[in-house]
């Protein structure tokens, strides 16, 4: 695989109610309660926030690509926010890259080590065992709600790998495969074929899927050290646990990548256990 260009196109949506980004719900309409607490009228309005954003690059001799990030959110929501409830909806990386062409007789195919085989998230993982999955395709990740929203997150993955179904998974990889290995806490990863954009731009299904080419072989890829609980006691209200809340803070993840031959489920296991120190 191979990092590649993304066209960004933006969408201006009027909400009213309850709807979900990023796995966590928020009313698209302010509402703010009458006693929001005291306001210093000569404070200057703000509505942007500030992140910091560190990231270092290592290559190897054998081609594999160690990222460590840093990234400073502790100023990312100036902003009043309704109900005094401040949390982001994650922290982490966006990775968009090519696979092998998808044809009728041959998928790019998932396995990893974390939370499943079904979607788990940081409040949504009891029923979640942890250990090893594979899937024979992406798609298999995708979950069809009727109102479309991200879905297939995996939750407490220490590695993940994805080729082609034709090799064996987990002793072999193609050139188009890439395997993942976190360096230090478990990550929350999605893998998916549709991008942000194609939820936040459908009301169906059918039209999730038809935001990308039939033929079309980018897989993205979400690797977020942090993750808003996906709440859902009700549903009429962002009713997140606080203890699932990410509130802005201080965040540190790294993991490492390998591409082409070598980036077989086993290589990424092997990689993670090193960086364990042998143990799981």
């Amino acid at each position: 695989m191979r990092p590649i260009g993304e066209d960004v196109k933006e969408h201006s949506v009027a909400l009213v109610g309850v709807t979900e980004v990023g796995g966590s719900h928020f009313m698209a309409e302010p509402v703010v309660p009458a006693d929001n607490g005291p306001v210093d009228p000569d404070a200057p309005a703000r509505t942007n926030g500030t992140i910091h954003v560190s990231a270092k690059y290592s290559v190897a001799a054998d081609g594999s690509l160690t990222t460590s990030w840093s990234i400073d959110a502790c100023d990312a929501m100036p902003a009043p926010i309704p109900w005094g409830f401040k949390s982001l909806p994650r922290v982490g990386v966006h990775l968009a890259a090519t696979a092998a062409p998808p044809s009728a007789t041959s998928r790019p195919a998932v396995e990893f080590y974390g939370r499943g085989p079904h979607e788990a998230y940081p409040d949504r993982k009891d029923g979640a065992l942890l250990g090893r999955h594979s899937f024979a395709s992406v798609e298999e990740l995708h979950v069809p709600y009727m109102y479309p929203g991200e879905s297939g997150g995996r939750a407490d993955v220490r590695w993940l790998a994805i080729g082609s179904e034709a090799s064996p998974s987990s002793s072999a990889a193609s050139p188009s495969s890439l395997a993942i290995s976190t360096l230090a806490s478990p990550l929350q990863v999605n893998v998916s074929r549709y991008p942000l954009a194609a939820f936040a731009a459908a009301s169906h299904d059918h039209e999730v899927k038809s935001f990308v080419p039939a033929d079309s072989n980018v897989v993205h890829f979400h690797l977020d050290g942090a993750f808003m609980g996906v709440g859902g006691d009700d549903s009429w209200s962002p009713s997140v646990w606080e203890e699932f809340a990410c509130h802005p803070a201080k965040f540190e993840f790294s993991f490492v990548m390998v591409a082409g031959a070598k980036a077989c489920a086993a290589e990424a296991e092997r990689r993670w256990l090193l960086a364990a120190g042998g143990g799981k």
